[in-house]
């Protein structure tokens, strides 16, 4: 009896460890998209909390009621950054809200953040 591998053990061999590796680079790949989605969303929060901040340091006066938004290019998509001022019965608080939008991948994505001010 001789020793050795017949021709179609070895395809064999060859045809599992291929759908082996194509599963790992299927998910490297799908692990990248992921991380990149995440740092995404990371820089349109901050883009948002941002203006939050700023928002929150002006002189309460200062804050009119009002519907602003601007727009810049983060992760290489447009977001736009809309921030809404209310001031609630009695001018007791201001409602701030800051929203960041955008498309990727032909997916809509929102981040919204509120905050309240008061005149003290």
């Amino acid at each position: 009896m001789k020793k050795g591998l017949t021709l179609i053990e070895v395809l064999l061999a060859i045809f599992v460890l291929t759908i082996g590796v194509a599963g790992l680079i299927a998910s490297f790949r799908t692990s990248g998209n992921q991380v990149r989605a995440s740092n995404d969303i990371f820089l349109a929060s901050r883009f948002a909390q941002d203006k939050i901040e700023e928002l929150k340091n002006m002189a309460y006066a200062d804050l009119t009621d009002e519907t602003v938004w601007d727009t810049t290019l983060i992760g290489g998509y447009l977001t736009t950054r809309t921030w809404t001022i209310i001031t609630a019965a009695g001018n007791i608080y201001k409602e701030i809200e800051v929203t960041a939008t955008w498309n990727e991948g032909g997916r809509p994505f929102r981040r919204k953040f509120v905050t309240r001010r008061s005149a003290e």
